[in-house]
């Protein structure tokens, strides 16, 4: 009997009804990229949040800045002053990459600079 009636369910008849709604196709909602939606909110957003936005990158900017200069010149006082072979190599490394992460921190933040200098 519980054969019958699941022969019976699938062998049924469909109503109008549910052939339209089996008809009608789908819409496809493509996601926007990020970089698109970023776009979209920078045309939309006042210039008040850009300029906040733009000065919370120079902050983060000149205290990186600030700190490898920091690290820059510790490592150049160490170098001076120790005068162990192997503590001299490894803070002349400390200096010579600190200084040239310090200098890219230095470039970077001239640009930030020289591109709000342009926008106004």
């Amino acid at each position: 009997m519980a054969k019958k009636k699941a022969v019976r369910k699938a062998t049924r008849k469909v109503s109008k009804k549910e052939t339209k709604r089996k008809a009608k196709p789908m819409k496809v909602v493509r996601a926007k990229s990020s970089s698109t939606n970023q776009r979209f909110h920078q045309i939309l957003e006042p210039r008040a949040t850009q300029r906040t936005r733009d000065s919370s990158k120079i902050k983060v900017v000149f205290n990186n800045l600030l700190l490898f200069v920091l690290i820059f010149g510790l490592s150049v006082f160490f170098y001076n002053f120790v005068a162990d072979l192997f503590f001299k190599n490894v803070f002349l490394l400390l200096a010579i990459l600190s200084g040239f992460v310090g200098l890219a921190f230095v470039i970077v933040l001239l640009i930030f600079l020289f591109l709000r200098l342009l926008r106004k």
